[in-house]
């Protein structure tokens, strides 16, 4: 069973802006929605980021691997440090040494383990990614959410999200 959790800082630049989301949305002369508009940037991200399996801001994740054997690709690249390998002994996590681990790889990366623990916990981090196509798409979500709301038509919505999907990335 693999798990993970992703904690964002709270002072993340978004790939967008609040000055490009209005000019995406054509507002010029007004600053009545600017919260609103706000509001809907991270989430935007967030499903950018489910859709696609890739960090678009820097993250700290913990990630977790039951089922290993050795050797695990790492979620959501492009992938910056690994900071702790830990393996489960049965009743804590205790951390590796440097010198029994491997990390391989460029933007992907995997760990490779010198023993194979049936439990590990894996501590990095991701540096996002500068994609201008999926900031676009960020883009083209957004100003459906704001043009729509409150009832958005889910078959626009699904046809953005589908144009995502094209930059999955496919984990083995």
């Amino acid at each position: 069973m693999i798990d993970f959790s992703l904690t964002t800082a709270d002072n993340v630049s978004e790939p967008v802006t609040l000055e490009q989301v209005k000019s995406h949305l054509r507002i010029y002369d007004s600053n009545i929605d600017d919260g609103y508009i706000e509001s809907l940037i991270k989430p935007a991200r967030q499903k950018a980021e489910q859709v696609t399996g890739q960090s678009l801001v820097a993250h700290t994740v913990i990630f977790e691997n039951s089922d290993c054997d050795g050797e695990t690709e790492l979620l959501y690249p492009p992938i910056g440090d690994v900071s702790k390998v830990e393996y489960f002994d049965g009743s804590d996590f205790v951390e590796l040494n440097s010198d029994e681990y491997t990390v391989g790889g460029v933007r992907s990366k995997w760990v490779v383990t010198s023993s194979a623990y049936s439990h590990i916990r894996i501590t990095y981090t991701t540096t996002g990614l500068g994609n201008e196509d999926l900031k676009r798409l960020i883009l083209d979500l957004i100003l459906l959410w704001y043009d729509e709301r409150p009832n958005v038509d889910e078959a626009k919505e699904k046809a953005i999200i589908n144009k995502m999907a094209k930059y999955k990335v496919w984990q083995v």
